[in-house]
């Protein structure tokens, strides 16, 4: 069962990454996460680590 735990983190990682990159490339959706995390900019990695959780 472990190949089920690693496919579905995998999923998370690639979704996670998919999102941020559409976040930069989209100016209404990047303004939104950043009207919601309050600067995630300044804060990157702590963005990361919380999406990540």
């Amino acid at each position: 069962m472990s190949y089920v735990v690693a496919a579905y983190a995998a999923i998370w990682v690639l979704f996670i990454i998919y999102f941020f990159v559409v976040m930069s490339k989209t100016a209404s959706v990047g303004k939104s996460l950043a009207s919601m995390t309050k600067g995630a900019k300044a804060d990157g990695q702590d963005a990361n680590l919380s999406s990540q959780v």
